[in-house]
């Protein structure tokens, strides 16, 4: 089993991202917001990476992004970003309007369904965390994407610190 890294992601990764995200859920409801074209494609990579309020994180197998030759075109380049994607999330912050406190929740995530690619969401979401900490967020909420993948990874939702709220999982920071 070769290197996995978590990391902040780039533009191009938002796109391998969301191409993850269709390839997991083919058409369900889950991704229907994820846009098709390029041109949306970019727009949505740039609120997410220019905000400081937004987390963009990608797992990635450094096995498969080791090749013997460059890429030969800029659909080969892609395919290559794509099959090294184990893993793509995006978090958020806001302040809670009762309290003004900052919490910190989950835009998408997604997975592919391997137990490396089931430790890559259990990293993806304890970095997370840390972000949502050091960002002094009072709680991070994870909802039905974050939620529907810690369920089917069978991961251990209190050894990640978190508690069930139904079918949502919290973290208190504080």
């Amino acid at each position: 089993m070769g290197d996995m890294i978590i990391r902040r992601a780039q533009f191009s990764d938002v796109e391998a991202g969301v191409y993850l995200g269709r390839e997991i859920h083919g058409n369900d409801a889950a991704v229907d917001w994820l846009p098709f074209d390029d041109e949306k494609i970019h727009r949505l990579a740039q609120g997410w990476l220019t905000s400081r309020s937004f987390i963009v994180l990608v797992a990635e197998d450094f096995d498969l992004a080791r090749y013997e030759t460059w890429p030969t075109s800029v659909q080969e380049a892609r395919t290559r970003r794509c099959k090294s994607t184990i893993g793509f999330f995006v978090g958020y912050r806001h302040r809670n309007a009762s309290d003004g406190a900052w919490l910190a929740d989950d835009v998408a995530m997604f997975v592919r369904q391997s137990k490396r690619g089931y430790l890559a969401a259990a990293r993806l979401l304890l970095r997370f965390i840390d972000w949502a900490r050091a960002c002094e967020c009072s709680e991070v909420c994870l909802g039905s994407s974050s939620g529907y993948v810690i369920r089917e990874a069978g991961l251990d939702y209190q050894w990640l610190g978190l508690e069930q709220l139904g079918p949502y999982y919290r973290a208190r920071l504080r």
